[in-house]
């Protein structure tokens, strides 16, 4: 989100709630749904959840809507229509942000980011991100999960 505003976050307010994964073995949090406040004044409500139907034709259901005062942009990556396998019984989306075969190698949004990251850490190149950023990241991350803890809004203080 940082990115996509181009800004710094400023305050955020975050409600979680945990359940099914727990039951499961899995000790952490099923979903956060965020408010996020930027500098600019931006405003930005995100979801994250680790939690889908079995039925679901994607491992990631990834959706972003950006509502701007002159303009929108819309992304619906879990249903990119690009490729439907048809059978007698079942029609099959593929996920190619996630898992998608190409010449017998792992590809997709997820794969690519994660060799890329060993990639640079194997060729000493320059990372994409640099370290300052992923801190800013990581800080107003921890907000989120201190806001949902807390129940109240949370100011980011990156310093």
């Amino acid at each position: 989100m940082r990115w996509l505003f181009d800004d710094e976050v400023k305050r955020v307010y975050s409600v979680n709630r945990k359940g099914i994964l727990e039951e499961l073995g899995v000790d952490t949090d099923d979903i956060f749904l965020t408010t996020i406040e930027f500098a600019k004044g931006g405003v930005a409500h995100m979801e994250n959840g680790w939690v889908t139907p079995n039925g679901n034709a994607n491992i990631n259901d990834f959706k972003c809507s950006v509502l701007c005062t002159k303009g929108m942009v819309s992304l619906e990556l879990s249903d990119h229509n690009l490729i439907h396998e048809v059978t007698e019984e079942k029609e099959t989306v593929p996920d190619i942000l996630v898992s998608n075969m190409v010449f017998d190698r792992c590809k997709g949004l997820s794969y690519e980011s994660i060799r890329d990251f060993v990639e640079r850490l194997i060729d000493g190149k320059e990372f994409r991100v640099s370290l300052e950023d992923a801190k800013k990241t990581a800080i107003a991350i921890l907000a989120i999960m201190k806001s949902a803890e807390t129940g109240m809004p949370v100011e980011v203080e990156y310093e």
